[in-house]
């Protein structure tokens, strides 16, 4: 400065030398305000975020400018800056702070080498500035590069880097908003999948991030479209992960590919899994360890594959070809595991491939039935394949209950058979032996048409099962009969060759068999014998036949009757021989041929003389002579009948009621033998007594014989009953071919069974009804073939469904015109003859049939429960059983029929149309005429009408309705054939129809209990107070969905019987209820403040009472009987019928309650907020269950029919020792009785505060108190404190911890929370004089003995 001053001054000064001396001093005024502005900045980091502090342009920083400057303000007076130290300082961190963020935002402005949008996200949303790794490659870099010797190389490997590091942020950033994913997809977590290094995973994440980022609302499509993509890809992955890591598994455990298999939803294949990948992980693990544990999930996994096959082959017959489902191999059939996937990828969309699902089901049924066909003809190799030479196929094994059951015992002995192989020898021979019956008999029935022993040769002692060529046509015979359109021509052409075989077989036989005999005797040929026509001959021959099956143990009886039958044919060659009457039989009627007056007679005598002529010349004359034999022996059967009629007319002439004719005397040997020897005595005058004694045992055989041809009679039944029909003819008699028919034939039909006009038959709708399904009518009868001399057995059931047996006899109700009186039969069949008449015995009589009603009938015959569905608006919502007029109800009447359901119709007493009034008409089909339609009037119901007489059905849909077209018809498969169906639109139904009954066949185990209504338990209804007296059953529904459950209440006995026989019931009814509260105890105080009504059901007075109820989800439900009236006494049985829900029934009883309660008169002041207070000791923690009942009725009329409503309102609460509330019972209330359930914690002093609300005419409201206990528990009211404050009036509560239980929790808080003596408040209640206060001592010490009379 001095310079350049003289150099101004001096004259002789270049400008160029004053301009160097001012350049000169700027330079050095920089320097020292470099210097000043270092000094006042020593303070700053050096190095800010690791750049130099003079790289960080703090001078172009407006901001922090303003900053430096006001420090320099502050510090330029030591004594100003003493004082503004604090603000300084607060100036200085914010200078250093803002050259921090100063050298960051350098930083930022050096990464334009950087990606922008590292994985989609901007590079500025990236918190690089924080990351250490991140920051120690840019300052490395950073420092690099200031290094003018830098190493290009080095600094790209660090710019990469840095690069790589903002990426991975960034998929961090994309990771943290996973929230929308599937947290374990496929059962794997998220945190195990390989998310954060899947490249197609990424790209979707990016893509989601800049959609969020451009798009702010929430239902951005686009976000939520990338979103199911990229759960996809979880999903795949997660897939993925568990193909490897379950590599070692069976890629098809049971048939089922792995990936069908739900493992991820089995917790014990998942704890087992993760269970393997911790000794995975551990570096100690053997290698037998981590083999054993894999070995364990591949068992598991099978299970799993089992179970799921179990649930998804629910839709399959149980038992196809009568072989159980789970027995039979079906896990590794090829062709069925492709059925079975094929359905399971159709079943994922199922509304659109409903029809292709179907198709598939049915290819997987008949694959079942073919495996279960291989599995029986594998396990079968051991029988004989042609058992009596008839294929094995043709047996019916596998309809024949005895071979099934040894079958099934033989398979299950299987299953050890080193241990069981004895058993199984033994039972393979009974079921050869079997198979070898059902041959018999199935060759019997086959060979019916053939004569039963040609040439006197039983069938079964001909070798027709050898004969090839008998065999070929037997075979060709039961192919004929199988094609349902035969011609009969050529099966009866077949027919008459085969007979004509067994004859040639016959004649075979014969003559090996009489190879011993002489063939000449006498010198006649044996041919010219009449040996076949010879009974005696034939007897002995047959008796051989027999014993030649064991030659050797019977060799002497065998060469005795050889003599025995030679000496025969000798004598009746020598008969012939002296005696031309060889072409008579040897005896006729047991009358020996030469005892018989036949040269007597004149027409006999012509006919014999005919044929002596016509043998003159044997060959030309051949056939007359054969003629006149046979009008010989037609004249010798005359003369023969004559004469025994005449010979035994010292018989009774109707033996048993049956004329001597039908009485089989001549078939009978001990008969006929007796009466041999009376002829012989008859010829000696001297033995007239003897003869007289044989006639009476001949006259007593001959009762003995007519009882047989009556058979078993059943004579109580038909004595009390004979007056209900004017004849009973034995059902043979009436329809006699039906004796060589099964009892019950294979196919029903429902035209099998018509009623008798007038509406005679109470039982063929039911008949009908149960037509639709055999098996039902089948097991009714106990007796599977005729009995022989026996009664036919049956099998109906009591209300309990216990079988009951009955037995009848064979003597059917018929009118003069030898019709059925009742029930009629058009194709002739038995069965409904039959069983009509033994459940009129079950009944009590054929008269006791119109007193029965259609659901109690339905009982019988099925011992399942019935429904009663009225068609009656309010009848039907009391009995919750829907909206019959909407088509949802009728679609749900199909599915009922379609599970095998019966349903039966009552008319009603004014039916129009032509129905038959107060008539049965069985259900068959509901009808949906227009698919979808939701028009009531297009549903048709197919009704079977068994009553053919006036009125004629002539409704809608009649046979002469022009509306009856071809393709209604076709849509509601109406044949013309069938007359004993009709079609009734719904509508035209419900006028003429008042009621359904439907019995639930296949409804599955029930559950039950009984109980009685007595003097003590007969409550009534719920209008009285007593109704809680009631017996009470819970009803606990332990799933997590609501659950429909069938409760049937069955009367034991009648209440009455009237003088015609009726028996009278209880008009009963089912409630269901449930606690107000759900965590209260179960109690059997029924009352409107702890219990709510769910359902109420219809009441009848039937002997069974039916409700459909709904039991909520996980609840404990109150199932409680009543009668309509009270003092309605009688014992019952009560069951529920779940189906396959888990359901409980326990009756409630005293729900460990004392019987005896405590209890008090008490009187509440009216108005008075303070009440009455009453004060119990208890001696541990239990269930309190309180009970007020207002005892005032000031009008005795007004309680007459229900006594639920008082005339006061009253309130109850209950208080601990601490005058805290722990129950109420809410609002004043005017019903007679409320209730009080809570749980005392702890063991102590309670106290009761009741309050009268009302302001009546009454000052007082007299009540009852009563309290119940455990039994184990000890109790007694106790004096009020005389220093107690009234409960409910404190000025303020004391406070409550959140461990303070409420009336349901558990007693153990509770004990804890008594036991925190800080809980103790000023305004509590006074602790009690000498009680224990904690802990669980005895109290008896303390309870006073006194109990108080009043308050």
């Amino acid at each position: 400065a001095n310079g350049r001053r003289r150099a101004a001054r001096s004259r002789g000064a270049l400008p160029a030398e004053l301009t160097a001396i001012e350049g000169a001093m700027d330079a050095r005024a920089c320097e020292i305000a470099d210097n000043c502005i270092n000094y006042g900045r020593a303070f700053l980091d050096r190095e800010p975020e690791g750049m130099d502090l003079a790289d960080v342009p703090l001078d172009n920083d407006g901001r922090f400018a303003a900053m430096e400057a006001e420090r320099r303000k502050r510090t330029k007076d030591p004594r100003s800056s003493r004082r503004n130290k604090d603000m300084i300082r607060d100036l200085e961190d914010d200078m250093i702070a803002r050259s921090h963020a100063l050298a960051l935002e350098e930083f930022a402005k050096m990464r334009g080498f950087m990606d922008q949008e590292p994985e989609g996200v901007p590079l500025k949303e990236i918190p690089l500035d924080v990351d250490p790794e991140f920051r120690q490659a840019e300052v490395a870099r950073y420092r690099m590069r200031k290094d003018p010797h830098h190493s290009p190389e080095e600094v790209a490997k660090l710019e990469d880097a840095m690069n790589d590091r903002a990426r991975r942020l960034a998929k961090a950033i994309l990771a943290k908003n996973r929230g929308f994913l599937d947290p374990e997809p496929c059962g794997v977590p998220l945190a195990e999948l390989p998310l954060n290094t899947d490249e197609e995973f990424n790209k979707l994440a990016a893509e989601r991030y800049r959609l969020k980022r451009s798009n702010k609302k929430d239902n951005n499509p686009e976000v939520k479209g990338i979103e199911n993509e990229m759960n996809d890809r979880v999903h795949a992955l997660a897939r993925e992960h568990l193909r490897k890591a379950r590599a070692f598994l069976n890629p098809e455990p049971e048939g089922v590919p792995l990936e069908d298999v739900p493992l991820g939803r089995d917790p014990k294949f998942l704890d087992m899994e993760r269970g393997l990948a911790r000794m995975r992980n551990d570096p100690n693990a053997s290698a037998e360890t981590l083999s054993s544990l894999e070995e364990d999930l591949n068992v598991r996994a099978h299970e799993v594959a089992r179970e799921f096959l179990k649930k998804e082959r629910a839709y399959l017959d149980p038992e196809p070809l009568g072989v159980l489902v789970e027995d039979l191999p079906l896990n590794h059939d090829p062709i069925l595991n492709a059925l079975e996937r094929k359905r399971r990828e159709l079943k994922k969309d199922p509304k659109r491939n409903g029809d292709f699902i179907r198709g598939c089901e049915d290819d997987i049924h008949d694959r079942v039935r073919a495996i279960a066909k291989e599995f029986l003809d594998n396990e079968r190799r051991f029988l004989d394949p042609e058992p009596e030479g008839l294929p094995f196929s043709e047996l019916p094994v596998d309809t024949d209950r005895q071979f099934r059951d040894l079958e099934n015992e033989r398979r299950a002995l299987l299953k050890q058979p080193a241990l069981n192989k004895a058993a199984i020898e033994g039972l393979e021979e009974r079921m050869k032996t079997r198979v070898n019956e059902l041959a018999k008999d199935t060759l019997r029935k086959c060979r019916a048409f053939l004569d039963p022993e040609p040439l006197g040769v039983p069938l079964d002692d001909l070798p027709l099962n050898t004969d090839e060529k008998f065999r070929e046509m037997e075979f060709c015979h039961r192919e004929m009969k199988k094609k349902p359109f035969v011609n009969a021509v050529s099966l009866e052409k077949l027919e008459d060759e085969m007979k004509q075989r067994a004859r040639e077989s016959a004649e075979e036989l014969l003559k090996k068999e009489r190879a011993f005999i002489d063939q000449e005797p006498e010198g006649c040929l044996l041919s010219e014998l009449p040996l076949n026509k010879d009974k005696h001959f034939r007897e002995m021959e047959k008796k051989l036949r027999e014993l030649k099956k064991n030659p050797r143990k019977n060799l002497e009886e065998i060469r005795n009757l050889e003599y025995d039958m030679n000496d025969r044919v000798h004598e009746l060659a020598r008969r012939q021989l002296s005696d031309d009457k060889s072409y008579l039989p040897v005896e006729i009627y047991g009358v020996p041929v030469f005892d018989l007056p036949l040269n007597n007679d004149p027409e006999f005598h012509e006919l014999e003389r005919q044929r002596h002529n016509l043998k003159k010349d044997p060959k030309k004359n051949a056939g007359a002579i054969r003629e006149t034999e046979d009008a010989l022996n037609e004249r010798a059967l005359t003369i023969a009948e004559e004469f025994v009629r005449k010979e035994r007319a010292y018989l009774d002439p109707e033996p048993e009621g049956v004329l001597l004719d039908r009485v089989p005397l001549n078939a009978d040997r001990k008969f006929r033998e007796m009466e041999q020897d009376r002829r012989r005595l008859m010829k000696d005058p001297n033995k007239k007594l003897e003869v007289k004694n044989l006639e009476e045992r001949l006259n007593k055989r001959a009762h003995e014989l007519a009882r047989d041809l009556l058979g078993w009679q059943d004579e109580e039944f038909h004595e009390s009953n004979k007056h209900m029909a004017e004849e009973w003819p034995r059902i043979c008699e009436l329809y006699p071919e039906g004796v060589r028919d099964p009892v019950v034939p294979e196919k029903l039909s429902s035209g099998d069974i018509s009623s008798a006009p007038r509406n005679a038959s109470f039982l063929a709708p039911f008949i009908a009804a149960m037509s639709r399904h055999p098996p039902l009518i089948d097991r009714l009868f106990d007796s599977k073939e005729h009995p022989v001399n026996g009664p036919y057995s049956f099998i109906f059931y009591d209300p309990n469904s216990n079988p009951v047996r009955v037995e009848i006899d064979d003597r059917v109700p018929v009118d003069t015109n030898m019709e059925p009186k009742f029930t009629r039969v058009p194709k002739r069949s038995w069965y409904p003859l039959l069983l009509e008449k033994a459940y009129a015995k079950f009944v009590g009589g054929y008269s006791r049939l119109d007193q029965c009603t259609p659901h109690e009938t339905l009982r019988d015959l099925t011992g399942r429960p019935v429904l009663h569905i009225p068609l009656d608006d309010k009848l039907a919502e009391a009995a919750n059983t829907g909206d019959f007029r909407s088509v949802k109800f009728w679609g749900g009447v199909a599915k009922d029929l379609e599970r095998g359901d019966l349903i039966t119709c009552m008319s009603n007493v004014d039916a129009g149309d032509g129905i038959h009034p107060l008539c049965s008409y069985a259900l068959f089909a509901v009808i949906e005429t227009v698919k979808e339609s939701n028009d009531p009037a297009d549903i048709v119901i197919k009704l079977h009408n068994c009553y053919f007489d006036e009125p004629f059905y002539s409704g809608p849909l009649n046979r002469n309705d022009g509306s009856w077209k071809k393709e209604l018809r076709d849509v509601c498969g109406s044949d013309p054939s069938e007359e004993e169906f009709l079609y009734l639109p719904q509508p035209v139904f419900l006028n003429n129809f008042s009621s359904m009954q439907r019995c639930h066949i296949n409804c599955g185990d029930r559950l039950s209990s009984s109980g009685e209504w007595n003097e003590c338990t007969s409550g009534g209804n719920p209008k009285f107070t007593t109704f809680r007296n009631n017996p009470i059953y819970l009803v606990e529904n332990k799933s997590s969905r609501p659950v429909r459950i069938l409760a049937e209440l069955r009367h034991q006995t009648p209440s009455f019987s009237d003088s015609d026989g009726l028996n009278h019931y209880h008009q009963t009814g089912l409630v269901l209820m449930q606690s107000v509260h759900a965590k209260m105890a179960p109690t059997p105080l029924i009352t409107s403040s702890t219990h709510r009504f769910i359902q109420k059901g219809m009441m009848l007075d039937a002997r069974e009472v039916c409700s459909q109820m709904d039991l909520p989800p996980s609840t404990t439900c109150y199932l409680i009987p009543y009668t309509m009236k009270r003092g309605c006494h009688g014992k019952f049985n009560i069951s529920v019928y779940p189906g396959m829900a888990k359901v409980t029934l326990t009756p409630l009883r005293y729900a460990g309650l004392k019987r005896e309660p405590l209890m008090t008169n008490v009187v509440i002041p009216c108005g008075n907020d303070e009440g009455t207070r009453v004060d119990f000791l208890l001696n541990d923690p239990c269930d309190v269950h309180v009970l007020l009942r207002q005892i005032q009725i000031s009008d005795p009329v007004s309680v007459k029919n229900g006594d639920i409503v008082a005339e006061e309102e009253v309130m109850l609460q209950v208080y601990n020792e601490y005058g805290i509330n722990l129950a109420t019972t809410a609002n004043p209330s005017s019903a007679r009785e409320q209730a009080l359930i809570f749980r005392a914690p702890q063991l102590g002093r309670y106290s009761l505060r009741m309050v009268c609300s009302s302001k009546s005419k009454s000052d007082t409201c007299p009540c009852l108190l009563l309290i119940w206990v455990a039994k184990e528990i000890e109790i007694d009211f106790i004096p009020v404190p005389p220093d107690s404050k009234p409960l409910g009036l404190q000025a303020r509560f004391p406070m409550i911890p959140r461990s303070a239980p409420n009336a349901f929790r558990t007693g153990s808080r509770e004990r804890a929370y008594s036991r925190d003596r800080s809980v103790r408040r000023s305004d509590s209640l006074p602790p009690i004089q000498g009680a224990v206060r904690g802990g669980r001592g005895s109290q008896a010490s303390f309870i006073p003995p006194r109990r108080p009379t009043g308050v």
